[in-house]
């Protein structure tokens, strides 16, 4: 008979009130947890800061325009506002991807042109992991 996998994601073995069977592992996984639900309140607390400075009259215009891309929420945008600055000191939208390293590598050899995946040597905040 297979033993019962137990999932270690943090929320899941504190929904389920995870027994170990050693009361010292007890201790141990009591003390992650309670360093794990900290992490979350303070990560939601800095979340509602960043909110409450993107709705302010500074950044709100900005964050407005920026949210209208499907894919970038709040956080996105006040990363890109606050690493780009402004945007008008580019002179082509090229310019902006080669900024955030969002262009295509090439290999090139005579005639033969390969395009690759995108460089990767720009500003690595604005970019996705």
């Amino acid at each position: 008979m297979a033993e019962e996998q137990v999932d270690l994601c943090p929320p899941k073995m504190a929904e389920r009130n995870t027994q170990l069977p050693s009361p010292y592992l007890q201790q141990v996984l009591e003390e992650h947890l309670g360093h794990f639900h900290y992490i979350q309140t303070r990560i939601a607390h800095l979340d509602a800061q960043i909110e409450e400075i993107a709705c302010s009259e500074i950044y709100a215009p900005s964050v407005k325009k920026l949210r209208a891309f499907k894919v970038i929420g709040t956080l996105a945008a006040m990363i890109l506002i606050s690493e780009i600055t402004d945007f008008r000191r580019f002179a082509t939208p090229r310019a902006l991807m080669a900024f955030l390293g969002l262009i295509p590598s090439e290999n090139s050899s005579g005639d033969k042109r390969v395009d690759g995946g995108i460089t990767k040597a720009g500003n690595w905040r604005c970019r996705p992991n």
